[in-house]
């Protein structure tokens, strides 16, 4: 419910909400009946939690809200404040799928110091479609895109772990959407980060690029680029 904050005293280790792949699913575990770990409104906060095998229904024949956002959908906080928005924190998301947004997703969604790890998106958005990260750490999900259309990436750590859809080849560029506006004409900004792959993005600023396993970064000036993380002192 709205304005409610759920805390797992003993953190994420040991407090899991697990989801499910639906009774009657496609490869994916998509279907009708298949659980997403969890639904957060607007000034509501859940806070140390693994959100972990979270699943939705079928693109095809579904309506948006029910294939988007595996492990967690971010509800619609349109016309709050960012301390109004529905926030994840200290939360660790694995194992989820979606069609867009394979651990999360949600114009307004915040997560804060979260790990998304192996989670996996069929459409776009492995980690997460839309919303914001605070301390966050990104590595081997797979998909097409990592988060597409987020608007504030801030002292998050991206590794060269996050995998093509095909699972063999690094993703080129991490988080692609970055480049460009969101669908509401807002800037990305993106500062403070620790890309330990390719980037290639205006919007990056104050941030440590390290050269990744397919080749050299191409980031804004105004960035620290190094040819390995032993390089930064």
């Amino acid at each position: 419910p709205m304005g409610v904050t759920l805390v797992a005293d003993e953190g994420p280790e040991v407090t899991i909400i697990e989801g499910a792949s639906a009774s009657e699913s496609d490869s994916n575990g998509f279907g009708a009946d298949a659980v997403r770990c969890a639904s957060v409104r607007k000034n509501a906060v859940l806070r140390g939690f693994t959100l972990r095998n979270g699943r939705c229904a079928n693109k095809e024949t579904s309506e948006k809200d029910d294939y988007v956002g595996g492990g967690v959908l971010m509800e619609n906080a349109s016309g709050c404040l960012e301390s109004e928005f529905p926030r994840l924190e200290n939360c660790i998301l694995t194992g989820n799928s979606a069609a867009r947004g394979g651990a999360g997703c949600g114009q307004y969604g915040v997560y804060v110091n979260c790990r998304f790890a192996g989670n996996k998106a069929t459409a776009t958005s492995s980690a997460f479609y839309r919303g914001m990260a605070y301390g966050c750490y990104l590595d081997a999900n797979i998909g097409d895109q990592l988060c597409r259309y987020a608007t504030k990436l801030i002292n998050c750590t991206v590794t060269d772990g996050n995998l093509k859809l095909n699972g063999t080849d690094e993703m080129s560029n991490p988080i692609p959407d970055f480049g460009s506006k969101n669908p509401e004409g807002v800037s990305p900004v993106i500062n403070g980060c620790i890309f330990l792959c390719q980037i290639n993005s205006a919007y990056v600023t104050n941030s440590i690029v390290v050269k990744g396993r397919y080749g050299a970064n191409t980031a804004a000036e105004a960035n620290i680029a190094v040819e390995s993380i032993q390089s930064v002192k």
